[in-house]
């Protein structure tokens, strides 16, 4: 088993459970796990999705044993690219394409590709005792990986964050709060309690405006401003034709809370 999923009043939770220690993970089950993520994608009685992990680890990245062979290394190029092309990678597009929210729950130790798991979600919790560990070039003498050379000078900036990759740093969680990599740390007993509340808080926002937000934001790292608002007004004037608009104008001047998901229905 790579992921057992739970389902609870439109929720579903993934939660890591790796036969490979500290949640590492072998190609093929990076690969069950963008198997996992299409198969909620397309499920309409999933309207958000929470990602954690089992034990003292979220994920340790690959799980290096597994590109031993009798051999030693040999063939380990060809293999290698394979599993990117087949697994990884698509894993981590089908977690940006997600057509849900998306909240990780990072409930212990991060460390090399997990760090890319980690940190694609729309709102990234983790608990106080949690570290994120980035040793691709000290410790394998490879660039990091699973989409870490992105996503690190993206949320954290350039002169911060390569110093973490050169180095093999580590960082703590509030560590990683005060650099923007993730939304906030919580006591581990209240980490799958806060996951939850704010996963069904993103369930009951309109899905198309949600969906359509998360891109804007997601493309915003690589957009041209001038490009970037003339989206912003495509957008909100496909979403005029929408009834959540609407239902969100109706709330608002009669003073309750909208109920999105029932005109989306």
């Amino acid at each position: 088993m790579t992921a057992d999923i739970t389902r609870a009043e439109g929720i579903a939770t993934l939660t890591l459970q790796t036969s490979h220690a500290m949640n590492s993970c072998s190609m093929s089950d990076f690969g069950a796990l963008r198997d996992r993520f299409l198969e909620l994608g397309a499920d309409p009685e999933v309207h958000a999705v929470i990602l954690t992990g089992s034990g003292r680890a979220f994920c340790v990245g690959a799980a290096l044993d597994t590109f031993l062979g009798e051999g030693g290394l040999s063939g380990a190029p060809e293999r290698l690219r394979e599993g990117f092309d087949t697994c990884l990678n698509p894993l981590l597009r089908a977690m940006v394409d997600l057509p849900k929210p998306l909240v990780i729950a990072i409930n212990g130790t991060v460390a090399g590709g997990g760090m890319g798991l980690a940190l694609l979600g729309d709102l990234v919790i983790a608990s106080e005792e949690a570290r994120f560990h980035c040793a691709f070039v000290r410790m394998l003498g490879i660039v990091p990986d699973a989409g870490v050379s992105w996503l690190l000078p993206n949320l954290m900036g350039r002169n911060r964050a390569l110093p973490l990759a050169l180095l093999g740093e580590s960082l703590s969680a509030r560590e990683a709060v005060e650099a923007g990599l993730i939304w906030r740390a919580v006591p581990g007993a209240e980490l799958m309690g806060e996951a939850e509340s704010y996963a069904r808080r993103l369930s009951k926002a309109p899905p198309e405006a949600l969906r359509m937000t998360r891109q804007l934001f997601t493309d915003a790292l690589s957009t041209r401003f001038g490009d970037l608002i003339d989206r912003e007004r495509d957008a909100n004037v496909a979403l005029c034709a929408r009834p959540e608009l609407e239902e969100g104008v109706r709330a608002f001047l009669e003073k309750r809370a909208p109920d999105f998901r029932a005109k989306a229905g």
